[in-house]
């Protein structure tokens, strides 16, 4: 048996979203944040804090989808 703590506890996980330009990387992510919200599943997005093209504080595709 182990006795490591973090293996008797509820652990999360990252997921990275990589690929070219206009891979649909930011709305395969939008696409996983609201169905995990839907679920009330706790989860928090993370994105380039000087990408203010279309606000501050958004997750915005191209097309202006959030």
């Amino acid at each position: 048996m182990c006795s490591l703590p973090c293996l008797h506890t509820k652990s999360g996980r990252i997921e990275l979203i990589i690929g070219c330009m206009y891979a649909s990387k930011t709305s395969t992510l939008l696409s996983f944040y609201h169905k995990y919200k839907a679920l009330n599943k706790n989860l928090f997005a993370i994105n380039f804090a000087a990408d203010t093209r279309y606000g501050n504080g958004i997750i915005s595709t191209h097309n202006h989808s959030s």
